[in-house]
């Protein structure tokens, strides 16, 4: 199966639109982000799944699917800092994966460089 070339971006954009509702004017959002109660029991039979649900969820799984993404596609990426507090540990909080110390190296007279890959 080919790698997809577009992210499933669904109303990625904030929207407000008005409308006439029972003569009165109504600012309607086009993403709401469900109550506890309907992401627990999903859609119920026959039940009317609201727009701005709908848009919500297809934006956040969207979202998922970016960042999912970003992070995988660092595999065998190296990341260089002269940020002495930096460890493989902050760096799998921050971008994820599994990453391997490679040792540290000078660059000029900017002091010293600590080298990083990401292998996994």
């Amino acid at each position: 199966m080919a790698v997809p070339t577009e992210y499933p971006a669904w109303a990625t954009s904030e929207v407000t639109e008005l409308r006439v509702i029972d003569g009165t004017p109504v600012n309607l959002l086009n993403k709401v982000e469900p109550p506890a109660e309907w992401k627990l029991s999903g859609e119920l039979y026959q039940e009317n799944l609201p727009r701005a649900y709908i848009n919500y969820q297809f934006d956040n799984i969207n979202d998922w699917v970016v960042n999912i993404n970003v992070r995988t596609s660092r595999v065998g990426q190296v990341y260089l800092t002269t940020d002495a507090a930096e460890t493989v540990s902050t760096l799998a909080t921050d971008f994820g994966g599994t990453w391997t110390a490679r040792g540290t190296d000078t660059l000029g007279t900017s002091g010293t460089i600590y080298v990083f890959e990401r292998t996994a």
